[in-house]
């Protein structure tokens, strides 16, 4: 057959099957993998893996123009630069973390209209497939349906941080948003810190003139994110909505999720590489300020801790970030 594209001889890797063969790709898509083709154009590809591309759940992109709203810088990455990257490490869809973003008025957009918002400016940038993540910073505010309406929209997440001392305290409104989320078949993302335990762990440092970025990590205990993932696993239990903890980062906190799912819980985890493979030394070289790690590297990496737990632990791919660096705005700056 013809086709605008083949690809000649890479090493096809599928969920089933793996050979050296051509794939022949029309209007954008691939039509053919195996047999006899030719192109209008061709690739040689010998010595190279064709494998399906990934998706990272997790990004922290803002669309062109947003930086301006905020008081202080943002995350450094736009949709371009960022579909850029993800493209470069086998990413073909992310999913972004919507951000309300300040209005004139002092006020934050809604979770609604910050999605209106970051759709039309990823629509305009984007070299990826994407979806958004509407982050929630109080739910007891989300009027009735709110939760109901974004899935109805495609939309079937929200995030909220339990490292908000405020709202780690508040369980009536995390019960209520997990309960929505559950009726509204969406899936509730959780930022596993306990606030008020971040809150003591931080004012100790300063109060003992150890406030250095060398010490950060004695500022996000493993005990922090302990304590926060047992209420997430206790919110699943509680509502049967599915959680989703990301970016978790310690042997403790994975085991309570392995044991959750054990007992049937619909909790999912995501980590990042540099858990796995970095230590809190990190922050004591002469860049370290420059490691955009929360929750943070602990004194051995993950990975040795927790030798084969992630594929247990997780129904997901543990999301591989293409961020390479974030600023934090004035008003998340505490909870990202």
């Amino acid at each position: 057959m013809a086709f605008d594209l083949v690809i000649r001889g890479p090493d096809v890797v599928t969920p089933r099957h793996r050979e050296i063969t051509d794939i022949g790709i029309d209007g954008g898509r691939i039509a053919q993998i195996g047999g006899t083709m030719t192109g209008a154009e061709e690739i040689a590809a010998g010595g190279l893996l064709a494998i399906p591309a990934g998706i990272d759940a997790h990004t922290h992109l803002v669309h062109r123009g947003l930086a301006s709203r905020f008081e202080s810088k943002v995350w450094v990455d736009d949709f371009w630069s960022g579909s850029r990257a993800a493209i470069a490490g086998g990413i073909t869809t992310i999913g972004n973390m919507t951000f309300p973003a300040p209005q004139p008025d002092g006020t934050a957009e809604s979770p609604r209209a910050a999605i209106s918002r970051e759709m039309a400016g990823a629509a305009a940038e984007a070299a990826v497939d994407w979806f958004l993540h509407p982050v929630v910073y109080e739910p007891a505010a989300l009027p009735d349906g709110a939760i109901a309406g974004l899935a109805e929209a495609g939309h079937a997440s929200i995030k909220i941080f339990l490292s908000d001392p405020g709202l780690s305290a508040d369980g009536p409104a995390l019960l209520s948003a997990a309960t929505a989320a559950k009726a509204a078949g969406a899936v509730l993302l959780l930022h596993c810190e306990d606030g008020a335990m971040l809150e003591a762990a931080g004012h100790e440092l300063i109060a003992s003139g150890r406030g250095a970025i060398a010490n950060f990590a004695d500022a996000r205990p493993v005990a922090a994110e302990a304590a926060a993932v047992e209420t997430a696993i206790g919110i699943a239990r509680r509502t049967g909505a599915a959680v989703y903890i990301v970016h978790l980062s310690s042997a403790a906190a994975l085991d309570r999720c392995r044991r959750a799912r054990a007992a049937g819980l619909p909790v999912y985890v995501e980590t990042r590489p540099l858990y796995l493979h970095l230590t809190k030394d990190r922050f004591a070289e002469p860049d370290g300020a420059s490691t955009p790690v929360l929750p943070r590297c602990g004194r051995r990496p993950t990975a040795r801790r927790c030798g084969r737990g992630w594929p247990r632990a997780t129904s997901t791919q543990s999301a591989a970030t293409t961020r390479r660096g974030r600023w934090r705005t004035s008003s998340i700056r505490r909870w990202t």
